[in-house]
């Protein structure tokens, strides 16, 4: 379990967001190797694991794709999204590296040197100015209606029509496979032509 708050010292409520939303993708993960505040080695050299002005700014997340949890998969979602850049500082993920703070454009990594290739987790790192934006890390994708078929359509219409009482449509059973709840479907109701007047001007009439 990640710590978020220790003395003097305080998770960034932007990670405790990321957290969050990670356990919702994946109730049942493995968090063997989550991780908020720097051990003592963290603590002998320059790491985001360490209070910065009492808050931490960094978060390991364990990656556990057994369970429903591709970190790595995740942070290369990230790192391809532009607006990412306006809070992440940069990611660590399976022996490369993401660094926006630095020019990395979306979408670019780079081999990572550091002892730790961050095999079995991913690290995120954030800047001082997104440390309280909670907003989704992996917003939602909202897809596109499948387009609707001219026979659906059609058929559509047919019922509209038909329940507005349109008086050129009729009901008549509806063909299985259909929607349930259709007692039948409304369909053109085609009315005899009516033959024009016989008496108008210059018109003969032709007999047998």
């Amino acid at each position: 379990m990640v710590a978020h708050r220790g003395r003097n010292w305080q998770l960034a409520p932007s990670l405790i967001a990321l957290e969050a939303e990670v356990n919702r993708l994946a109730p049942n993960r493995n968090k063997a190797s989550d991780g908020s505040i720097g051990d003592a080695a963290h603590s002998a050299r320059t790491s985001d694991h360490n209070p910065d002005n009492g808050w931490v700014d960094a978060i390991d997340i364990t990656h556990d794709p057994a369970n429903g949890m591709d970190i790595h998969g995740l942070l290369r979602q990230l790192a391809a999204r532009g607006d990412a850049r306006r809070r992440v500082k940069y990611l660590i993920s399976n022996g490369q590296i993401h660094n926006p703070s630095r020019g990395d454009p979306p979408g670019r990594w780079r081999r990572y040197t550091g002892s730790n290739q961050h095999t079995r987790h991913g690290h995120i790192s954030i800047l001082n100015s997104g440390r309280v934006d909670t907003s989704p890390w992996w917003p939602p994708v909202t897809l596109p209606a499948p387009p609707v078929s001219d026979e659906e359509e059609e058929v559509t219409v047919l019922i509209r029509n038909n329940q507005s009482g349109h008086p050129d449509f009729e009901r008549v059973p509806a063909p299985a496979g259909h929607p349930r709840g259709l007692s039948g479907l409304a369909v053109p109701h085609r009315r005899p032509r009516r033959c024009p007047p016989a008496r108008r001007q210059g018109v003969r009439l032709l007999h047998a």
